[in-house]
Protein backbone atom coordinates (compact mmCIF):
# COMPACT_ATOMS: atom_id res chain seq x y z
CA UNK A 1 0.00 0.00 0.00
CA UNK A 2 1.34 3.35 -0.86
CA UNK A 3 1.74 6.24 1.40
CA UNK A 4 -0.47 9.31 0.67
CA UNK A 5 0.61 12.66 1.84
CA UNK A 6 -2.31 15.58 2.65
CA UNK A 7 -0.45 18.59 3.75
CA UNK A 8 2.40 18.00 6.11
CA UNK A 9 0.57 15.01 7.69
CA UNK A 10 1.78 11.17 6.12
CA UNK A 11 -0.85 8.49 5.87
CA UNK A 12 0.28 5.18 5.70
CA UNK A 13 -0.19 1.98 6.58
CA UNK A 14 -1.22 1.32 10.26
CA UNK A 15 1.04 0.17 12.72
CA UNK A 16 -0.11 -2.14 16.03
CA UNK A 17 0.24 -0.39 19.55
CA UNK A 18 1.34 -2.44 22.38
CA UNK A 19 -0.34 -0.92 25.63
CA UNK A 20 -0.28 -1.69 28.92
CA UNK A 21 -2.63 -0.72 31.60
CA UNK A 22 -0.25 -0.36 35.33
CA UNK A 23 -2.19 -2.37 38.09
CA UNK A 24 -3.31 -0.25 40.82
CA UNK A 25 -2.65 -0.57 44.14
CA UNK A 26 -5.29 0.90 46.37
CA UNK A 27 -4.57 2.50 49.50
CA UNK A 28 -6.03 0.54 53.14
CA UNK A 29 -9.34 1.81 52.95
CA UNK A 30 -9.92 4.88 55.58
CA UNK A 31 -13.83 4.73 56.15
CA UNK A 32 -13.50 8.43 58.02
CA UNK A 33 -12.08 9.50 54.73
CA UNK A 34 -13.95 7.86 51.73
CA UNK A 35 -12.58 8.20 48.30
CA UNK A 36 -14.17 10.42 46.09
CA UNK A 37 -16.35 7.76 43.53
CA UNK A 38 -17.25 6.01 46.96
CA UNK A 39 -19.08 9.68 48.27
CA UNK A 40 -20.46 9.85 44.41
CA UNK A 41 -21.45 6.15 44.23
CA UNK A 42 -23.49 6.50 48.14
CA UNK A 43 -24.31 10.38 46.83
CA UNK A 44 -26.21 8.54 44.12
CA UNK A 45 -27.92 5.51 46.28
CA UNK A 46 -29.41 8.25 48.02
CA UNK A 47 -30.80 10.34 45.07
CA UNK A 48 -32.48 7.20 43.63
CA UNK A 49 -34.05 6.49 46.56
CA UNK A 50 -35.76 9.80 46.87
CA UNK A 51 -36.68 9.33 43.77
CA UNK A 52 -38.02 5.77 43.49
CA UNK A 53 -40.09 6.77 46.64
CA UNK A 54 -41.39 9.73 45.09
CA UNK A 55 -44.60 9.80 43.20
CA UNK A 56 -42.30 10.25 40.29
CA UNK A 57 -40.50 7.38 40.94
CA UNK A 58 -39.17 5.16 38.17
CA UNK A 59 -38.19 1.57 37.20
CA UNK A 60 -34.68 3.26 36.34
CA UNK A 61 -33.97 3.97 39.54
CA UNK A 62 -34.85 0.53 40.88
CA UNK A 63 -32.30 -0.34 38.10
CA UNK A 64 -29.76 1.69 39.48
CA UNK A 65 -30.34 0.90 43.20
CA UNK A 66 -29.59 -2.51 42.02
CA UNK A 67 -26.57 -1.98 40.21
CA UNK A 68 -25.10 -0.07 43.62
CA UNK A 69 -25.91 -3.83 45.41
CA UNK A 70 -23.41 -5.12 43.46
CA UNK A 71 -20.49 -2.96 42.99
CA UNK A 72 -17.01 -3.97 44.37
CA UNK A 73 -16.48 -0.57 46.00
CA UNK A 74 -19.66 -0.38 47.84
CA UNK A 75 -19.95 -4.01 48.76
CA UNK A 76 -16.41 -3.63 50.17
CA UNK A 77 -17.69 -0.67 51.94
CA UNK A 78 -20.76 -2.49 53.90
CA UNK A 79 -18.41 -5.54 55.11
CA UNK A 80 -15.74 -2.90 56.45
CA UNK A 81 -18.47 -0.72 58.05
CA UNK A 82 -19.90 -4.02 59.72
CA UNK A 83 -21.83 -3.00 63.36
CA UNK A 84 -21.91 0.71 62.07
CA UNK A 85 -24.99 0.00 59.40
CA UNK A 86 -28.00 -1.67 60.72
CA UNK A 87 -28.71 -5.61 60.07
CA UNK A 88 -30.61 -6.75 56.92
CA UNK A 89 -33.78 -8.61 58.34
Amino acid sequence: MSKQQMGKITFGPSKRVKTEIPSVVLAPADHLHPSLSLLAKLGSVLVHVDELLSTKGHNYDRIALTQALVDPEIKQWVKDMGPLLPLKR
